[in-house]
This record gives C-alpha cells, structure tokens and sequence, in this order.
C-alpha cells in the first residue's frame, strides 16, 4: 500500500480541492491512501523537501506540491510504483 502525507497548512486556501482531489485517486487506484501529516510530521517534511509553496503531497522521498489533476496525480503514482 502506498500512503501518501500531505503538508498543509492553515493558510492552505486549496486544502478542500486537494482533498477531494486525493479521495477520487483513493477510489481508482487500489492499496492508495492519503492521511494530513502531524505538525512534527509537517515539520520535519518542510525541513527535508523545501517546497517553495504548499500543498505538499509526499510519498516517501518524493514529493509534488501544488494541486495537481487527477490524471496527473495517478500518473505520479504509477511511476513511482513502477521504479
């Protein structure tokens, strides 16, 4: 199962988009998952990756920030699956 951990914030105006976003790739794509990191998680995340923008979607050393489509989030999956 791939789960991936999304980062974040309050200020985060296209968190409900992402959401949605992730939940319809959750419902096509078998053994995916999603949970909000915790604030350590967080922090420890934005240390690693240094997004210049948040949302981030992590998955493990991989990361993509923004709101992507959903094509091009299960794209960015299969890949990663695939390597």
């Amino acid at each position: 199962m791939q789960q991936a951990l999304i980062v974040c914030d309050q200020f985060c105006f296209s968190r409900a988009r992402l959401l949605d976003t992730l939940e319809h790739v959750r419902q096509r794509l078998s053994g995916f998952d999603f949970r909000l990191a915790s604030e350590a998680e967080s922090t420890e995340i934005l240390a690693t990756h240094k997004p210049k923008f948040l949302p981030l979607i992590v998955l493990g050393s991989h990361s993509i920030a923004g709101v992507p489509s959903s094509e091009e989030l299960e794209q960015w999956l299969l890949n990663l699956s695939s390597t």
